[in-house]
């Protein structure tokens, strides 16, 4: 039997569907933020020798642990926000860490094209991406 969403499974997207999350998406979304910023907190230590800044990292450190608080996944558009933040920051470190491994070279170009969202996170990312294209009027 199918829940209120027509019976889609249930999950983040039956719940963004109303605009909040179940008890369960919020607990295990926060037990995977956790895991994730246990390896970013890895990352960090494995680099703390390398000759490169590390802000991007420590902003999505920061960003992560604001993912491990309940209330922000009350607010579907802060949580849309950090998760953009965790992904812009990630996409800045590998371009460093790229330019480091590589070296710099000017006429070089990185695209990554779209960016990736966080498994688990797609339907809201998706449904945000709705609301916004409502609002502007398309």
């Amino acid at each position: 039997m199918g829940g209120p969403d027509g019976g889609n499974r249930g999950g983040a997207y039956a719940g963004s569907r109303y605009g909040r999350l179940s008890t369960g998406d919020i607990r295990q979304s926060r037990s995977e933020a956790r895991q994730r910023l246990q390896e970013a907190l890895e990352l960090q230590r494995l680099l703390e020798d390398v000759d490169l800044n590390q802000q991007q990292l420590g902003d999505v450190i920061a960003a992560l642990r604001q993912l491990d608080r309940e209330d922000v996944y009350l607010d579907l558009a802060e949580l849309a926000r950090l998760q953009s933040q965790i992904v812009e920051g990630l996409q800045q470190l590998e371009f460093g860490l790229r330019r480091e491994m590589e070296g710099e070279n000017e006429n070089r170009v990185f695209s990554s094209g779209s960016y990736d969202v966080p498994r688990g996170f797609e339907d809201i990312v998706e449904e945000y991406s709705r609301a916004l294209a409502r609002g502007s009027g398309n």
